[in-house]
């Protein structure tokens, strides 16, 4: 048996949700504290595990279909469980015979009687605590909660084990008592969901949360159990994330904006999201310096130099301390501060960050890549406002040689980069450019540019 550190690190680096039920089948963290959540009523823990029981209960639901697939008739199964209860809770279930009790767990047991007797064998019990064997009468050719025959996913096979979803009710039918041993049988059949005295209940409550499992119906629930300040903390979790999606909706619009150069507009959107994200956010979070890069971004191309600048300064100093040396968001960043530095003519400084810009770049994206291409584009422009022709040149090959790959040969990067070659060859003196046949006005790069 591994020891529970061993098994959260391979829960960390291996687990996937066709796993579930092996997970919760192995005798280690993860059904321990699930099962106490649960019993607990630990909200905070089982918004964590969400994602488990999800899962969990999904692979059941999916084996129980399956099962009613290949089953040729309908049958009636009987499972047992050994479990040690307090007095008190098998006193309520005796008062409640021929009503229902729900079960607040997913409940384990077995086809073998001996193995469900086994557990109560190897266990001691106080005086306030109660042996009990619950032997559960499933009827599949009702419409029941789903129930799995997990032998051949769980750890433990030979317990030969059945796992009823989570939410199940029960009929407690007869409590039969054995005194010579101090254990209590106690017989309970898997409920209908059409049982006549569930079913308004039930119906009534699917209407009220209408299959909308949000932080609202979440929330919604939590008020009717009179769990209030549980309520409280999850609005206010929902409140933020609303925000957040809010601000991630500032952003996507001042991008697309920004992509059709209407810059007001880009930056009306881009100060929007900056203002929530500061508002919910730590003021060093990743996602506030974005917000600061596009700000300036936007700023430089309206020509207000100095606030683009400032607020391209606060978001390399955010990015720098929280992203990867190789993110694509820092290089975007330098991207536009080269940008920036090349509209106020200082070259020495755009240069320095288109570099920086293409480093990350060629370490992270394909070869090909367009992004690839605008930063040896812009490198190569540097590069000629510095009369380095033969370098501008080279980086101007580059860009094209990328961008014919990916872009068709009239788009208005390809013309732009081709507008370039020709003014650098122009001014260096150098001719490169071979007439067509067919239209001298046209001109075909060939493989004096390096392509094929």
């Amino acid at each position: 048996k591994p020891n529970d550190l061993a098994c959260i690190e391979l829960f960390e680096r291996e687990y996937t949700s066709n796993k579930a039920i092996w997970w919760y089948s192995l005798d280690c963290f993860l059904y321990r504290l699930l099962n106490r959540a649960l019993r607990n009523r630990d909200f905070d823990l089982l918004f964590a595990l969400r994602f488990f029981i999800t899962d969990l209960a999904l692979a059941i639901k999916h084996q129980y279909e399956q099962y009613l697939r290949v089953s040729t008739e309908r049958d009636i199964v009987k499972v047992f469980r050994g479990q040690c209860i307090s007095s008190n809770e098998l006193q309520l279930m005796l008062d409640n015979v021929n009503e229902f009790i729900s079960m607040n767990s997913f409940f384990s047991t077995s086809r073998d009687r001996r193995v469900a007797m086994s557990f109560l064998q190897n266990r001691s019990v106080d005086g306030k605590d109660r042996y009990v064997l619950f032997e559960i009468t499933i009827d599949s050719r009702l419409p029941i909660k789903p129930f799995a025959d997990i032998k051949e996913y769980s750890e433990f096979a030979a317990e030969d084990e059945v796992l009823i979803t989570l939410g199940a009710l029960y009929r407690i039918d007869k409590i039969i008592e054995h005194p010579e041993d101090g254990h209590y049988v106690v017989q309970l059949c898997l409920a209908s969901d059409n049982d006549y005295r569930l079913k308004e209940i039930h119906d009534y409550l699917k209407q009220e949360i209408q299959d909308e499992y949000t932080l609202d119906s979440l929330g919604k629930i939590l008020r009717k159990m009179g769990e209030y300040q549980h309520a409280l903390k999850y609005y206010d979790r929902m409140i933020h994330e609303t925000q957040i999606m809010l601000a991630n909706c500032h952003m996507g619009i001042g991008r697309a904006m920004y992509g059709i150069t209407s810059y007001d507009n880009a930056l009306k959107h881009y100060e929007a999201c900056l203002t929530i994200r500061k508002s919910q956010l730590d003021e060093n979070h990743a996602d506030v310096g974005i917000s600061y890069s596009r700000v300036g971004a936007a700023l430089c191309r309206q020509g207000e130099m100095r606030r683009s600048l400032e607020n391209l300064n606060r978001a390399t100093k955010i990015q720098e301390q929280t992203l990867s040396p190789n993110s694509l968001d820092l290089a975007e960043t330098y991207n536009t501060l080269g940008l920036a530095y090349f509209t106020l003519n200082n070259l020495q400084q755009a240069a320095n960050y288109f570099q920086k810009a293409l480093d990350i770049r060629i370490q992270v994206l394909p070869q090909d890549h367009r992004d690839i291409g605008f930063a040896y584009n812009n490198l190569s422009r540097v590069l000629e406002n510095d009369e380095h022709y033969e370098q501008a040149l080279t980086y101007a090959k580059k860009a094209l040689a990328i961008s014919l790959k990916i872009l068709p040969p009239n788009h208005p990067d390809v013309e732009r980069i081709k507008d370039n070659i020709r003014r650098m060859v122009k001014i260096a003196n150098v001719q490169i450019l071979t007439p067509t046949s067919k239209d001298d006005s046209e001109y075909l790069l060939v493989a004096s540019l390096g392509m094929d």
